[in-house]
């Protein structure tokens, strides 16, 4: 089943929130500790985390 670009768009948004509150709650963390932690994959949190650093946050 191919996934639609909203649920995509879902998804991704989803995951960015769920990392920033894991983060936030862990502060000191890696990205391995946020992916086995929350089930994520590793590239996925390495995107969001990169995006985030981009952002200034």
């Amino acid at each position: 089943m191919r996934e639609l670009p909203a649920q995509a768009g879902l998804l991704r948004s989803i995951n960015r929130s769920t990392i920033i509150d894991f983060v936030r709650r862990k502060q000191m963390t890696s990205p391995s500790r946020v992916s086995i932690g929350l089930g994520i994959s590793l590239p996925t949190v390495t995107r969001v985390l990169e995006g985030l650093r981009e952002e200034g946050l």
